[in-house]
């Protein structure tokens, strides 16, 4: 097997076959269909020989078979078809096609980027190494006694920019390329501050540090506001702006920090944006298709789109720890007396795992609710196959998270499958509903922060090792929630 298969069997997804150098789907059909068929597989050709456009085409054809057979169904019992389930379908179609043509964009972005950030590498190299009559000199110039330089590569290496090395302008990308080297930051924080800083230079026009006034920012968050951005969102920016800008100072490459004091009024509203979900918002996503109808739509990663939001209104938990689970993170523990015994889920930052900060690390008793829903079946299941990860059709993107594709997998489900437009319902309000209903229930707030890895002021809190067993397991068996339709039993 080459190479190249390997990585294909590694990432390919399910019921894709290859039939000598060409691409098929291979599903079986349903039990309770096999005789409406008279067989018992369907093989579909897919019309291509592009390992990615199988891919996307089997995902495809895959939830069409699922509507076909629910369609079959209910035909079958001399019913008629679910309206709602056909258009949550096609929507999701249209959603993942647009998702792939977004990412193809982005992926030649990327392309780009590099290609520049690699030029700029070997740019910055001759200058180190050679000094600027070097890079002069490679590039066929020898402008050396022009500007004050001896005519020779012994030139000593410029280690960074200043007025008298680079001139009056300098321009910005050149120095958020020094403040990198200056203090490495993760992958993921330095294309965001590429991206903001960008959006200044094509928003104002300026892309020299010494050209940025403080009138030019004022004119940038307005500009933002006007535009439609949030107060919060802008803020974000403009902190990326200032953080850049007080690099420079520090440099001697201006002398002054003009984006400080500048800043966007937020409103008491978006001061918190994120809110709790009603009941009735509650009862609509947990009568949805993917509940009343074991629907598993396109982007919802087979049953993370099932358990997902139950474990983040049943723990408090963030969709990222939820995400990163292993198989091995859900299991028993005994109180040291061993009079007591709970399911408990442990979220950790164990291998492959990352947590926003130290109080993080934690480990909740499984609600029963969870229980009887199917949910420790459903983990010593995923442990009994060797999964690696609790749920495995999660994809992690190039920054290695989990579920930033599912989380807008989730917000689409939200608007356009159970017609919540709140905006200010996300899955973190799963995180708040369950704060709400913590407080609700009289849980002491010690316990359902050490549930949700909220930190405390409170010097106690910082004495003692892990919080005991006893009282969380009393604790997550007072979590009521009055009202709440109860789901139908997962497939595991």
């Amino acid at each position: 097997m080459s190479a190249t298969q390997t990585e294909e069997n590694l990432s390919m997804c399910e019921h894709l076959i290859r039939r000598g150098s060409r691409y098929s789907i291979r599903r079986r059909i349903p039990q309770d269909l096999i005789n409406h068929y008279g067989k018992h597989e369907i093989i579909k050709a897919l019309g291509t020989s592009e390992f990615k456009e199988a891919v996307k085409r089997c995902r495809i054809e895959a939830v069409r078979l699922d509507l076909e057979w629910d369609t079959v169904r209910a035909k079958l019992a001399g019913q008629t078809p679910s309206p709602l389930l056909a258009q949550s379908t096609a929507q999701e179609i249209a959603d993942f096609e647009r998702d792939q043509h977004e990412n193809n964009l982005l992926a030649a972005q990327d392309a780009i980027e590099q290609d520049a950030l690699e030029e700029k590498h070997a740019i910055d190299q001759v200058i180190q190494h050679h000094g600027l009559s070097g890079l002069l000199a490679l590039s066929g110039v020898n402008l050396g006694p022009a500007i004050g330089l001896p005519a020779t590569n012994n030139t000593p290496a410029l280690a960074t920019p200043t007025k008298q090395t680079l001139g009056s302008k300098t321009p910005t990308v050149e120095v958020l390329a020094l403040w990198e080297r200056e203090r490495p930051r993760q992958q993921r924080t330095m294309d965001a501050k590429r991206a903001e800083l960008g959006r200044y230079s094509r928003m104002t026009g300026i892309d020299h540090i010494e050209s940025i006034t403080k009138a030019s920012v004022r004119a940038f968050r307005d500009k933002m506001l006007s535009e439609g951005a949030s107060a919060k969102n802008t803020n974000k920016y403009l902190d990326s702006l200032r953080a850049l800008l007080n690099f420079a100072v520090s440099e001697d490459l201006i002398p002054s920090n003009p984006a400080n004091g500048v800043k966007a009024n937020i409103s008491a509203r978006e001061m918190d944006e994120r809110q709790p979900f009603p009941l009735t918002a509650l009862n609509t996503i947990f009568s949805s298709p993917v509940y009343s109808a074991n629907a598993r739509p396109l982007g919802g990663a087979g049953e993370a789109s099932y358990w997902l939001p139950l474990l983040g209104l049943y723990t408090g938990a963030r969709l990222e720890e939820l995400g990163q689970l292993h198989p091995n993170d859900v299991y028993e523990e005994s109180t040291p007396d061993e009079s007591m015994t709970a399911w408990v889920i442990r979220i950790t930052d164990g291998e492959g795992q990352s947590l926003k900060n130290v109080s993080s690390r934690r480990r909740i008793p499984v609600h029963p609710a969870l229980i009887n829903l199917g949910f420790i079946e459903y983990a010593v299941r995923a442990k009994s196959e060797k999964r690696y990860r609790l749920f495995d059709k999660l994809k992690l993107n190039k920054y290695g998270k989990h579920t930033d594709a599912w989380s807008k997998w989730f917000s689409r489900y939200l608007r356009h499958t159970c017609g919540i437009t709140d905006t200010s319902l996300v899955f973190h309000s799963f995180r708040h509903t369950f704060k709400d209903y913590c407080r609700a229930a009289s849980i002491p707030e010690d316990v359902h922060d050490s549930f949700t890895g909220h930190t405390s002021d409170s010097v106690a809190r910082s004495y003692g090792g892990e919080y005991p067993l006893a009282p969380l397991v009393s604790a997550i068996n007072k979590f009521k929630i009055s009202g709440l339709i109860t789901t139908p039993k997962a497939l595991v």
